[in-house]
C-alpha cells in the first residue's frame, strides 16, 4: 500500500503592497460617489478643511463637470462651490437616509407596541413619557417614549404618578 505524500512546508507570504498610483483605503463611514449622486447633509473634506453639502448637484459644460454648493462645517457662513469632472468619483460621509430613519422609527414604534400588549396582558400598568427632540441638521422633531414606572395595580400606578408629578 503507498504512502500519502507528505505535505511541503509553506512560507507565509507577506501582504503585497498597495499598487502605485491607488487611492488610499477610505475611513470607515464613507462613501465613494459621482458627484450628481452627492445628498444635501454629505460632508466632505479637502486640503482646507471639512464641508458639508448644502445645495443639490447640477451639471454643465453638455454634462462633462458637475457643482455642488458646500459649507464649511466649522464655519457655516463659509459658502463655496465645489466643481468636479462628472465622471470622478468623490468621497463622502453619508448619514443614514430618510428611508432608513422611517423604517427604524416604525420598528421602534411596533417594540413599544408589543412591550405595551404584553404589559396589559399581564395585568400591570405602566406610565410612558414622552421625549420631544428638534435636529438642528435637518430642522425635524424626533419622538421618543420611555417608561418611567410600572405597577401592578391601578392604585400602585396612581401613587407612582402622584411621585414622579412633584
Amino acid at each position: 500500500m503507498a504512502r500519502p505524500r507528505p505535505e511541503k512546508k509553506r512560507k507565509a507570504k507577506p501582504a503585497q503592497p498597495p499598487l502605485p498610483g491607488m487611492p488610499p483605503p477610505e475611513p470607515p463611514g464613507s462613501l465613494r460617489v459621482l458627484p450628481m449622486q452627492v445628498q444635501i447633509g454629505d460632508r466632505m473634506a479637502d486640503s482646507s478643511g471639512e464641508w458639508q453639502v448644502v445645495g443639490r448637484p447640477d451639471t454643465s459644460a453638455g454634462g462633462k463637470s458637475t457643482s455642488v454648493r458646500v459649507q464649511r462645517v466649522s464655519n457655516p457662513g463659509v459658502t463655496e462651490t465645489g466643481v468636479w469632472g462628472s465622471y470622478e468619483k468623490v468621497t463622502v460621509i453619508r448619514r443614514a437616509t430618510a428611508e432608513e430613519d422611517r423604517r427604524a422609527s416604525t420598528i421602534a414604534a411596533l417594540c413599544v407596541l408589543a412591550s405595551t400588549v404584553t404589559a396589559r396582558a399581564e395585568c400591570a400598568w405602566v406610565l410612558w413619557m414622552e421625549e420631544t427632540r428638534l435636529d438642528y441638521a435637518t430642522n425635524k422633531d424626533d419622538h421618543r417614549w420611555h417608561t418611567t414606572a410600572a405597577a401592578a395595580n391601578r392604585s400602585h400606578a396612581n401613587s407612582a404618578f402622584c411621585k414622579r408629578s412633584k
